[in-house]
C-alpha cells in the first residue's frame, strides 16, 4: 500500500490506495493535467479579477490537492505541495489583505512552479503546464466581461499606473463628473461591482461594504476607471 498526501490549505490528510489505484492514473494523464492546469489558474484569475472569496481558491486547493496527490507515489512531492501551497497562500492573502497585486503574482508563480515540478520538472511538464496555461487564457478571456473588476486586478494588470498618469486617460469618459451623483448598484459589490449611474454602467468598488443588488448608493469619487460609493443611507 502506498500513500497519497492530500495537503488542503496546510492541513495533511492521508488516503491508503492500492499500488495500482486507477484514479492515480487518470490524474496523472497529461491531458488530465494540463485541464486541471486551467482550471486552476481560471479559478485563481477570477478572484483576482472580482477580490472576492466566491470559490475559486477553494477549488485550486482540491485540484492541487488531486494532482500532487496522485503523484505522491512515484516520490516526495513536498516542495511541490510548499511551492503550490505557499502561492495559493500569497494570492488569497493579496485578495482579502494586501490588495497589493504584487503578492498576488508572486503566488502565482511559485504555484505554476509548484505545478511545473508536480508534472516531472521537465520538457514534458513544459508542455503540459504551457497548454493548460493556453487553455486558461482562452477560457478567461470568455469570462473576463461578465466579472466585475477590483483595485487588486487593476494593480496587477498595471491600469493603476496607466490611467491618469503620462497621458493615459480611462477607457470611460471623465469619471470625476459622476462623484456625488446617485445610483443603484447593477451587481453585488463585494466590495467591487457594477453600478448603474443615470444610465451607464460602470465599475464601482465600497468602501470595503457589502452592498446587496439593487441598493441606491452615492458617488463618493473616481478613482482611475473605477467609481468609489457608499450606501445612500450610510453616514
Amino acid at each position: 500500500m502506498k500513500k497519497f498526501l492530500f495537503v488542503l490549505l496546510f492541513f495533511p490528510m492521508q488516503v491508503l490506495a492500492a499500488d495500482a489505484m486507477p484514479m492515480a492514473d487518470v490524474f496523472r494523464h497529461p491531458i488530465v493535467e494540463g485541464l486541471l492546469s486551467a482550471v486552476i489558474l481560471i479559478s485563481l484569475l477570477a478572484e483576482i479579477k472580482t477580490a472576492g472569496f466566491s470559490g475559486g481558491a477553494l477549488a485550486a486547493a482540491i485540484a492541487g490537492c488531486l494532482l500532487i496527490g496522485a503523484n505522491w507515489s512515484e516520490g516526495d512531492q513536498m516542495l511541490e505541495a510548499v511551492l503550490y501551497f505557499g502561492g495559493l497562500a500569497l494570492v488569497i492573502l493579496d485578495i482579502l489583505a494586501l490588495m497589493t497585486g504584487v503578492a498576488a503574482v508572486i503566488g502565482l508563480v511559485l504555484l505554476l512552479s509548484g505545478l511545473f515540478f508536480t508534472f516531472g520538472g521537465d520538457m514534458t511538464a513544459l508542455y503540459i503546464l504551457s497548454g493548460g496555461v493556453l487553455l486558461a487564457g482562452i477560457g478567461f478571456y470568455f469570462l473576463l466581461d461578465h466579472l466585475s473588476q477590483s483595485r487588486l486586478w487593476q494593480k496587477v494588470t498595471l491600469r493603476d499606473s496607466l490611467t491618469g498618469q503620462k497621458g493615459f486617460k480611462s477607457s470611460a469618459a471623465d469619471l470625476s463628473a459622476y462623484a456625488g451623483k446617485e445610483g443603484m448598484t447593477d451587481s453585488v459589490l463585494r466590495p467591487s461591482g457594477k453600478v448603474d449611474i443615470e444610465g451607464h454602467i460602470l465599475d464601482a468598488v465600497s468602501r470595503g461594504d457589502f452592498i446587496e443588488k439593487g441598493k441606491k448608493v452615492i458617488v463618493i469619487k473616481a478613482e482611475g476607471s473605477y467609481l468609489v460609493v457608499k450606501k445612500a443611507d450610510a453616514r
